[in-house]
């Protein structure tokens, strides 16, 4: 599978696109554990987690501007009410704007336009994976079971010498 993956023409050109440099530091479950985490501090009920996690499923953190990409589909958590913790149904990220109050952001909804701002500092943002994303995410979680199934090999033949 990873020769075959390796010369798809998709692939390269996921890994050539700069965009995608974030990404290629993470898998699947440190994706998972990361919106976990970010959900977790929320104190939300645990039916709540669980439907946010779903609702989630498709989405990675973002927690800074290297980690988020013009024209991507963002859901987000505003924290300016902790009354009041909802998950928004999403926006396009139109442009990026760096100011005095921090980073905004210029979204659109779809499909009844409507332009807004957000600030960055005020909320909780998830980025919906592109195609590129989920292919490389693919060969990074490939990748990584191989790795585990190679520490698996180690562990084994030590098994029980840390035994006191």
């Amino acid at each position: 599978m990873a020769s075959t993956l390796c010369n798809d023409p998709r692939f390269k050109k996921a890994l050539e696109n700069e965009n995608n440099s974030v990404i290629s530091t993470l898998n699947t479950r440190k994706i998972t554990a990361v919106k976990l985490h970010q959900l977790r501090e929320l104190d939300l009920t645990p039916h709540v987690l669980q439907d946010y996690m779903t609702k989630l499923k498709d989405y990675r953190h973002v927690d800074d501007l290297n980690g988020l990409t013009h024209g991507a589909y963002i859901r987000w958590i505003d924290l300016k009410n902790p009354e009041r913790i909802t998950l928004a149904r999403g926006a396009i990220v139109c442009d990026i704007k760096i100011g005095q109050t921090g980073i905004s952001l210029l979204c659109k909804t779809h499909p009844n336009p409507a332009m807004f701002h957000i600030n960055m500092d005020e909320v909780i943002i998830f980025q919906r994976l592109s195609q590129q994303e989920r292919l490389i995410l693919i060969a990074m979680d490939y990748l990584d079971a191989g790795s585990d199934d190679d520490a698996g090999s180690d562990a084994g033949s030590d098994a029980g010498s840390d035994v006191i």
